[in-house]
């Protein structure tokens, strides 16, 4: 069962896609499930819940800005009444409501470092993110491989998703997630029985994965 668990209606700043036209999207690229992830906003996940369709698992969450990058929050119902930009205490907040906090896009924005305790906080980090497949930090390149190693060092599990702001980048990021409830998803997504899907790349991006395997 593949999953994205990241993306954005009209209820985030940067985006104008419908709930309607994104749940439409998702059935027709093969989705099985999908969790809308509004900036700082239950909304767009609540009336997801409200208009799923069969066979399309909806995972409530949104994605919330800290002092230490975006936190994706999943399972929750409400949102914090004044923004929490402290990172851990965000996640504490996330825990106290039954969910699931997750980094997004380690890395991005220039992102140079992630405190040992955040990542203690969370439950996992997003190993993969179709906006961010590499991220560049002081001439640097961070990328799954560093984000993997991340994880597996703290033992949190990795989710991906497609962090779409258009319908056509919905499903370019997937989770395979053996689930065909969203209380599935959670279970499977807690013991880390998960598998992040690449996208297609075509024998141009298979052969640049090569050199950069060969070049490191």
């Amino acid at each position: 069962m593949q999953y994205d668990l990241h993306m954005h209606s009209r209820h985030s700043f940067d985006s104008t896609l419908d709930v309607p036209g994104m749940l439409a999207r998702a059935k027709k690229v093969g989705l099985d499930g999908v969790a809308i992830t509004d900036h700082d906003s239950i909304e767009g996940a609540r009336e997801a819940l409200s208009l799923a369709p069969e066979g399309l698992v909806v995972i409530p969450g949104a994605e919330f800005s800290t002092d230490q990058g975006h936190v994706l929050a999943y399972f929750i119902t409400d949102a914090p009444a004044e923004p929490i930009q402290d990172a851990i205490a965000l996640v504490s907040w996330v825990h106290d409501r039954g969910g699931i906090a997750v980094l997004a896009h380690p890395f991005a924005h220039g992102q140079m470092s992630i405190s040992k305790e955040l990542v203690k906080a969370l439950d996992g980090l997003e190993g993969y993110n179709a906006r961010y497949p590499g991220s560049h930090v002081a001439g640097m390149e961070y990328g799954e491989r560093e984000i993997r190693a991340l994880a597996e060092a703290h033992g949190k599990f990795l989710t991906a998703g497609s962090d779409a702001h258009a319908y056509g980048d919905i499903g370019k990021g997937r989770l395979v997630i053996p689930a065909t409830t969203a209380e599935e998803a959670r279970e499977a997504l807690t013991r880390g029985n998960t598998v992040v899907a690449h996208p297609r790349k075509g024998p141009i991006g298979d052969l640049m994965d090569r050199l950069r395997e060969w070049w490191q």
